[in-house]
């Protein structure tokens, strides 16, 4: 682990630090950070949730998501919909997975409105194709893992936005699993 980033490959033209990676282990070090508070172990404690921040390092400003960089800790690419430098996902549909730190990603992209906007945007080039694309292609991909929870961003983005969040849920639910909703 460099500066918090996880390596991906250590060949070839991905190598560099791995996006989704980087954004599990934060995940993953805010869980344990957690535990060790409830343990009473506060010096842990500190270490995981400092640590649990470092996805922040691969946020493009430029894109306002996630992105992977090479190992000379430059962008490895500025394609948001390339999976290259992720694993079965790409800038659009991952940069949600930061989900302990959905306020900082907002304050990131610059304040709640802007982070709604560009994840409504996302639902809506995904609505054409049921919101199912391969792994790593695509807007929203309720295909794979990734992409499965991103509809409840809306509910933490520092705003009570559940008629997005449930708008996006019900559309995704009667496209993807062709269920309804209601009388």
């Amino acid at each position: 682990m460099q500066g918090g980033l996880i390596l991906g490959s250590d060949k070839g033209r991905d190598r560099g630090f791995n996006a989704a990676i980087t954004l599990e282990t934060s995940f993953q070090d805010w869980t344990l950070a957690q535990m060790a508070k409830d343990l009473g172990r506060k010096k842990d404690a500190k270490f995981f949730l400092k640590r649990s921040t470092d996805w922040k390092a691969l946020y493009n400003d430029q894109q306002k998501l996630i992105f992977p960089k090479g190992d000379d800790g430059n962008w490895l690419h500025n394609d948001p919909l390339s999976g290259r430098g992720w694993v079965e996902s790409n800038a659009w549909q991952g940069s949600w997975s930061a989900s302990h730190g959905i306020e900082e990603l907002a304050t990131l992209m610059g304040g709640n409105d802007t982070l709604c906007k560009k994840l409504n945007y996302a639902f809506e080039q995904a609505v054409s194709t049921d919101f199912v694309f391969g792994y790593g292609g695509g807007y929203v991909s309720y295909a794979n893992q990734p992409g499965c929870s991103n509809a409840h961003v809306f509910n933490h983005s520092g705003k009570l936005r559940t008629s997005c969040s449930t708008e996006q849920s019900y559309t995704v639910g009667e496209k993807q699993i062709n269920c309804t909703y209601g009388p």
